[in-house]
């Protein structure tokens, strides 16, 4: 396996916040670490869009690289022992991240940019990655003030095989964290009609909540006997997985989905629950890609 870490990075909050999570899980799994910056001079040289032609890009590509610099420094300060690269390429920053993606173990990014707007909860970047990344994707939110110490970690689950792979990801963090770990299967009613012609629930929900706990206890025995120190809790609720999920993560450390499930439609690279949860979530969320 790859043991690199790709984390992008900008200088904005929310890139602090992704640099500090990605150095310290990097420090968990011994791995390298790739700070990536992308700078598109295009921004800055088309005076018919009120860019400030080339010196000006010159001027900000200079101050990108000592950001970059200034970071990289930092972070080996904190981090002795991590092998920690820089790159700042002229691209994209989602296609720089995505390329950098093919390489990597995982992706770090900060859920919003420099360049977000505030009526944006996830920034295009990060829902862009979390989409078309070749590896897992993490998008970490920078807190503006101190928020109460998070523990545990959160999977989400619907039986599809990229939300197995994210229970497999979720397992091993919990263990790496010495945290437990909440697996949360949401579900809604399925409805039917009657002979009378009524519209009725197909499943009695005590029955139906109870078999599904069931089986998905008997789903999880082979991760605990890999995993045997996690405390595992299991939970399943009648709701919207998007709402369920971000209010059983609100304290955690981290909350774990798979990057599309059963429900996704043919063409989609991103499930509307992760996507959603990109949005809401107010902690870390890993979005796990099946392997390529």
């Amino acid at each position: 396996m790859n043991r690199t870490v790709v984390i992008g990075y900008d200088g904005s909050p929310d890139a602090e916040a992704a640099l500090a999570w990605g150095l310290s899980f990097a420090d968990r799994h011994a791995a390298s670490v790739r700070i990536v910056q992308a700078f598109d001079p295009s921004q800055h040289t088309l005076r018919l869009v009120g860019g400030g032609g080339a010196d000006a890009a010159e001027r900000l590509y200079v101050q990108a690289r000592h950001q970059m610099k200034e970071a990289r420094d930092r972070s080996k300060d904190d981090h002795l022992h991590l092998q920690i690269r820089t790159l700042l390429e002229p691209a994209l920053p989602d296609d720089l991240l995505i390329d950098q993606s093919r390489t990597a173990e995982t992706v770090v990014v900060g859920s919003r940019g420099q360049s977000r707007m505030s009526t944006l909860l996830a920034g295009s970047t990060a829902l862009s990655v979390a989409a078309r990344a070749h590896c897992t994707v993490v998008a970490v939110r920078g807190k503006p003030s101190p928020q109460p110490s998070a523990h545990g970690v959160v999977v989400g689950t619907d039986g599809s095989p990229v939300a197995e792979a994210a229970i497999g990801f979720a397992f091993q963090q919990a263990s790496e964290l010495s945290a437990p770990l909440t697996v949360v299967h949401a579900w809604t009613d399925q409805m039917t009609v009657s002979i009378m012609g009524n519209t009725i629930p197909m499943y009695d929900p005590v029955d139906y909540s109870g078999e599904k706990h069931d089986l998905l206890v008997e789903s999880l025995a082979g991760w605990s006997d890999k995993f045997p120190q996690v405390a595992v809790n299991v939970h399943v609720v009648k709701g919207h997985a998007i709402s369920t999920l971000a209010a059983a993560s609100a304290d955690a450390e981290l909350l774990v989905v798979g990057s599309h499930g059963h429900s996704v439609l043919r063409g989609m690279v991103l499930g509307s629950v992760s996507q959603g949860l990109l949005h809401r979530a107010s902690v870390p969320v890993a979005v796990v890609h099946l392997n390529d």
